[in-house]
C-alpha cells in the first residue's frame, strides 16, 4: 500500500477481500458482496476512495465495487446504480490498461456491459462487448471470450436474433463442455435453454435447463435456481404444457419472494402474465403483468419494462380493450425512444403491426372475414370513401376492390353513408 487506507488492512488483507469477493461476485451473492465489502466502503451511497492502494489492487477494489452496485440496483431496484456502476467499472478498466493487464479489462468489460444491460441499453451492451472480443480475435477459447460470448447471447436473445445467438452457441459448445466454472456452466446452459425453446427442439432445451438448474444447485444460488425455473415455465409455456408452466412459474416466485429479489420477481411475474395470456385468462393475466411493471418501474432495467408493457398490450387487445391498448402502446413506444433507443421503437412497431387484428376465440372462417373487414373498413376510411385510392392502398384495383364488398361486406356501404346502387354499377 501507499499509505494508510486503513490501519488494520494490509495488502494481504485486500488480496484475501478480493478473492472472497471473486467468488461472491460470480455467484450474484449479492448480500454476501456487500458485507465483504462494508469494511472498506462504509456508505454504499458515496464513491468508495481507494487512492491509497496500489494500482492494480485499486482497480480489483473499483471493478468489485462496480459490480456490486450493478446488481444491487437491479436486485433492488435502485434508480442511478447502474450509471455509478459503470463509472466505476470505466475507472477499474483504465487502472487496468494502464497496468497492462488485458484479460482483467476483459473481465470488467463484461460486467461493464452487463450494467448496461441491466438498463436495458441493448445497443451500448454489444458495442462493449464486441470492443472486448476484438483483443480475442486470435484466442477465441480463451476463457474471458468464453465470458464474454456467454454475456453476449444474452443481449441476442432480447433481441430475439436467435439465429445470431445459436451460431454463437454452437462456437463455444465444445469449449463449455470443458468448463470447470460451475457460474459460467450455470449462465450458459440456462440461455442455452432459453434458444433451443425458441426455435423449438424442446428436448435439447430441457436438457441444458436440467445442467443448468444442477449447475445453480452446486454453488447453491437460489437466484439462478429461479431464473431456471423461470425459463422452464416459458418452456412448457411454448410447448402447450400450460398446467406444468403455472407450477414452475409459482415456484420461481416463491424462490424469489424468499429471498426478496425483485429485479427477477419482476421478470417472473411478466412470465406469469404471459402465460395466463395463453390459457386465455385475461384479467388474471393484466393483474401479474401489472405486478411486474410496477416493480420494474421503480428500477432502471428499461428493456425489461417495455417487454412487460409489451405483454400488457397483447392481454388488453385479447380482451377486447383495444383504446386501452393503445395508450400502454403509446407509453411503451415513449420509453423505448428514450431509454433504450429508436430501434427497440421499431421492434416493438413491428411486433405491433403482426397483432393489430386480434382472435377472438371464433372458427377459422369467421376470423378471417373479421380480420378482411377490418382491413378494408379502416383503408376505406383512410382513403375518404375514395375506392379507387382505397384500392392502391390495398394493392388491388377498383372493380376487384367493389366485387369483394358487394359480395362479402355490403353493409360496409351503409357505415360510410355510400349507395350500395352506385357501388354495383361502377364496377362496369
Amino acid at each position: 500500500m501507499k499509505g494508510t487506507l486503513n490501519q488494520t488492512l494490509t495488502n494481504v488483507d485486500f488480496a484475501q477481500l478480493i478473492e472472497k469477493a471473486r467468488v461472491a461476485e460470480l455467484s450474484r451473492d449479492v448480500e454476501a458482496l456487500g458485507a465483504l465489502l462494508e469494511p472498506v466502503w462504509p456508505n454504499f451511497e458515496k464513491k468508495p476512495d481507494f487512492d491509497e492502494v496500489e494500482v492494480e489492487t485499486r482497480g480489483e477494489l473499483y471493478r468489485i465495487c462496480g459490480y456490486f452496485l450493478s446488481i444491487l440496483g437491479f436486485s433492488q431496484h435502485k434508480k442511478n446504480y447502474q450509471e455509478r456502476g459503470k463509472d466505476l467499472l470505466t475507472e477499474a478498466i483504465d487502472l487496468f490498461v494502464e497496468s497492462n493487464m488485458p484479460h482483467h479489462v476483459g473481465r470488467t468489460k463484461a460486467l461493464l456491459a452487463m450494467a448496461y444491460y441491466h438498463q436495458g441499453r441493448i445497443e451500448e451492451t454489444e458495442i462493449v462487448l464486441d470492443e472486448a472480443s476484438a483483443f480475442y480475435q486470435n484466442d477465441q477459447l480463451h476463457p474471458v471470450n468464453l465470458l464474454l460470448s456467454v454475456t453476449k447471447i444474452g443481449a441476442l436473445i432480447w433481441r430475439m436474433d436467435f439465429q445470431s445467438a445459436y451460431q454463437i452457441l454452437q462456437e463455444v459448445q465444445i469449449p463449455m463442455e470443458l468448463c470447470e466454472d460451475p457460474f459460467l456452466l450455470a449462465r450458459y446452459h440456462n440461455q442455452a435453454g432459453i434458444i433451443y425453446s425458441r426455435i423449438g427442439m424442446f428436448s435439447e432445451s430441457q436438457s441444458h435447463y436440467e445442467k443448468a438448474i444442477q449447475s445453480s444447485n452446486e454453488i447453491n444460488n437460489p437466484r439462478y435456481v429461479g431464473n431456471n425455473l423461470n425459463n422452464v415455465a416459458l418452456a412448457h409455456m411454448r410447448q402447450g404444457n400450460l398446467d406444468a408452466a403455472k407450477q414452475s412459474i409459482s415456484e420461481a416466485i416463491a424462490v424469489f419472494e424468499d429471498i426478496d429479489e425483485k429485479g427477477w420477481l419482476a421478470v417472473a411475474f411478466d412470465t406469469k402474465g404471459q402465460i395466463h395470456l395463453a390459457c386465455n385468462e385475461y384479467e388474471n393475466g393484466l393483474s401479474a403483468i401489472d405486478r411486474s411493471i410496477g416493480l420494474f418501474g421503480e428500477g432502471e432495467f428499461y428493456s425489461a419494462l417495455t417487454d412487460a408493457m409489451w405483454v400488457k398490450v397483447h392481454l388488453l387487445l385479447r380482451a377486447d380493450r383495444k383504446e386501452e391498448a393503445m395508450i400502454v402502446f403509446s407509453e411503451l413506444s415513449d420509453i423505448a425512444n428514450k431509454e433504450i433507443g429508436e430501434y427497440a421503437v421499431q421492434k416493438y412497431a413491428r411486433e405491433f403491426a403482426k397483432i393489430v387484428h386480434v382472435k377472438k376465440g371464433t372458427d377459422f372462417f369467421a376470423e378471417v372475414q373479421a380480420f378482411k373487414r377490418e382491413l378494408l373498413m379502416e383503408s376505406l376510411v383512410d382513403a375518404g370513401a375514395d375506392m379507387n385510392k382505397a384500392a392502391v392502398k390495398l394493392k388491388t384495383n377498383r372493380k376487384e376492390l367493389i366485387q369483394v364488398v358487394n359480395r362479402e361486406f355490403p353493409d360496409i356501404y351503409l357505415e360510410l353513408g355510400i349507395s350500395p346502387g352506385i357501388m354495383s354499377t361502377a364496377i362496369h
